[in-house]
């Protein structure tokens, strides 16, 4: 997450009144919004394992958002593992 919307604090929209509470096996917080919520999670072993909670479809016209939708695009095209 680090490499795709750089370091500080990045603008999202949080749009939803659920949240995680416990993370599944492998998962790190990637992101928490100013109200510490976890918004963000990946898993390093995995390559290009990433979830976010905001939308970030909403946010096309921010550069930083756009790079997500790169990353995932770049991440199809690689040949699979095994």
């Amino acid at each position: 997450m680090l490499k795709l919307l750089g370091q500080g604090a990045q603008r999202i929209n949080s749009l939803h009144n659920q949240a995680i509470d416990r993370l599944g096996r492998g998962l790190h917080i990637a992101g928490r919004d100013h109200d510490g919520i976890v918004q963000a999670v990946e898993d390093p072993a995995y390559g290009y394992l990433l979830g976010v909670q905001w939308h970030p479809e909403f946010l096309l016209y921010r550069r930083s958002q756009r790079h997500l939708f790169r990353a995932l695009i770049a991440s199809i095209k690689k040949p699979a593992l095994g």
